[in-house]
């Protein structure tokens, strides 16, 4: 079984939207970050997983770092910042942590395709990857878009913050 037709496919898909995503999206992303004294990140499912690996390098930057719901994740204060993401901004466990947050006057980014959802209209500030209705299965489109944008904004924020790669494998456990 080849698979590189579908591997094209996808790839020309992502590099469709990425190129849509607003320009000053990871400029966005960082301000928030750097204004926060700690990050908590919240997400259900694959994107949730892309979500922690998201997590995993902004630790590796210097960031103080915690995943909602993990047991050792402190309450969040107004002087953090809680990312949340959801592909189509609706996911009902994401919405409630960001109302939790939103109720404790809690900084809120959400980073999700649906700018009409209940995710990015009660946030703060959001950043939509504009992935509108397409051929693959379920949210894949979503969540490849959503890996190779926040590696992008990490590899950008490395350069930004001057974070060397043996800074950041220091912190690799």
């Amino acid at each position: 079984m080849n698979v590189i037709p579908e591997s094209h496919s996808l790839l020309r898909a992502v590099t469709d939207i990425l190129e849509k995503i607003d320009p000053q999206a990871p400029q966005t992303i960082l301000d928030r970050i750097q204004n926060a004294r700690a990050l908590f990140i919240a997400g259900a499912g694959r994107t949730g997983y892309i979500a922690r690996a998201f997590a995993m390098r902004l630790m590796h930057l210097g960031f103080l770092v915690h995943i909602v719901g993990e047991t050792t994740s402190p309450a969040p204060t107004e002087k953090d910042l809680l990312i949340a993401f959801s592909g189509s901004g609706e996911t009902l466990s994401t919405c409630e942590v960001e109302a939790r947050a939103l109720a404790r006057d809690v900084p809120t980014l959400a980073i999700t395709a649906n700018p009409d959802s209940r995710l990015a209209q009660e946030a703060h500030h959001s950043v939509v990857l504009p992935v509108g209705p397409n051929d693959f299965p379920l949210g894949t489109l979503f969540e490849a878009c959503l890996y190779v944008f926040l590696d992008s904004c990490v590899l950008s924020f490395q350069r930004v913050l001057t974070v060397s790669e043996q800074d950041m494998s220091k912190r690799h456990a």
